[in-house]
Parts: C-alpha cells; sequence; structure tokens
C-alpha cells in the first residue's frame, strides 16, 4: 500500500516535470483528448489524473481547478465535448494541436462551434 507521503511526494515530482518542461494546462488538456477515441466518455476526474497523476493537490484546487473547468467548459460548448452525466463528457471531435486556449476562447465567444 502507498503512503499519503509517496502519493504527494509523486504529485510534486509530476508537476515538477511539467513546470521543467513547459507544458501548459491547456497542452495537457489537447493530449488527453486527442488520445481518446471519438465518441469515449471522458470524466473531469480522468482529466485531472492524467494532469497531476493522482487526484488534485489540496493547494492547487482553487486557481488550476478553475483553470481545468474552464477549458472544459470552452470544449463544451464548442462542441468538441458533449454533457452526458455528471462529470461525464462524450467526445464529438479531436482538437487540432497547434489550436491555442485563446483561439478556443474566441470561437466561444463568437458563438461559433464546431
Amino acid at each position: 500500500m502507498v503512503s499519503r507521503y509517496e502519493k504527494t511526494k509523486k504529485i510534486e515530482e509530476a508537476i515538477e516535470r511539467v513546470k521543467q518542461r513547459k507544458i501548459t494546462l491547456w497542452e495537457q488538456i489537447v493530449t488527453f483528448v486527442n488520445s481518446k477515441k471519438i465518441g469515449e466518455t471522458i470524466k473531469r476526474k480522468d482529466i485531472i489524473f492524467h494532469i497531476y497523476g493522482g487526484p488534485m493537490p489540496a493547494r492547487y484546487r482553487g486557481s488550476y481547478g478553475s483553470t481545468i473547468d474552464n477549458y472544459r467548459r470552452m470544449l463544451t460548448r464548442l462542441g468538441i465535448l458533449e454533457h452526458t452525466g455528471r462529470g461525464e463528457y462524450e467526445l464529438k471531435h479531436h482538437l487540432k494541436k497547434d489550436l491555442t486556449s485563446v483561439q478556443v476562447r474566441m470561437l466561444v465567444e463568437n458563438g461559433i462551434s464546431i
């Protein structure tokens, strides 16, 4: 059985690797979404586990948690994801790798969906 300390250390190491590679949360979400098959169900907690390698650390729940949720909402409004249940989404389309979060936000603000 893995201790709480070991889990925390693993999460901290994953966060440090992300910082060193300078991979943004957006890039991680795009990678995760594109790794799934069209029609597959994606859960909110799966996105978080992909990014952090486990549950979101308490000190990141405020800022990063809301950013992740905002990105997920934008993907839903754009038509990439479709809300199917509590915390569950069906993948409708893949994302272009060069699509930025700012571009997605502009598409959503202009009422454009895929």
